[in-house]
């Protein structure tokens, strides 16, 4: 199971403007990257019809409105999206911390039991 920002459709952890704090896509004049005021393409939203995603829509778009914005990229950040995420698979993420938490559990009570046999056996010879 992956999980992605295409997945996701979103884009920084709270919004797009998130993307000004990166080295390579902050919008400060002494910038020389050329994905100055830019966010990742992976923030791209898909033209309907075309097949591949245009991998250069994010430029520029720190310097537009948040409406402007929306045309091509998806604004939304991914904090929100992942919470919304993780509370409809509910079940799922359960399941999986009880799985991951329930050998650790179970590798405690039995290195426990084991440290006691060691104990009475010590204290057996002395």
């Amino acid at each position: 199971m992956t999980v992605s920002p295409f997945q996701f459709k979103c884009c920084g952890w709270n919004n797009y403007t998130d993307w000004s704090w990166n080295l390579y896509f902050n919008c400060t004049p002494e910038n020389p990257s050329t994905e100055r005021c830019a966010v990742p393409f992976s923030c791209c939203a898909p033209i309907p019809g075309e097949v591949v995603i245009n991998t250069m829509c994010g430029f520029g778009v720190q310097t537009q409105n948040y409406l402007d914005a929306t045309k091509s990229i998806y604004p939304v950040g991914c904090a929100d999206k992942a919470v919304t995420w993780i509370e409809s698979h509910l079940l799922l993420v359960g399941a999986l911390a009880l799985g991951l938490a329930l050998p650790q559990i179970a590798g405690i009570v039995l290195s426990q039991i084991l440290i006691a046999q060691i104990q009475d056996e010590i204290s057996s010879v002395l």
